[in-house]
C-alpha cells in the first residue's frame, strides 16, 4: 500500500476496499510500518 500501485489484489483486499482504508486513514505514512506493530501486539497478547 505505501507503493500506491492501483491495481490488483493487496492481501485479499480489492481496489475498492485499499482505497476506502487509505481515504479513513490519511493519516498512515507507512503501512508497513502500521501492519508490523499491530502484528507485534497480536504476537505480545497471545503470550500474555
Amino acid at each position: 500500500m505505501d507503493n500506491k500501485i492501483e491495481f490488483g489484489v493487496w492481501g485479499g483486499m480489492t481496489e475498492r476496499e485499499r482505497r476506502a482504508l487509505i481515504r479513513r486513514h490519511p493519516q498512515v505514512t507507512s503501512w508497513r510500518r502500521l501492519f508490523e506493530a499491530a502484528l507485534k501486539d497480536r504476537e505480545l497478547a497471545k503470550i500474555c
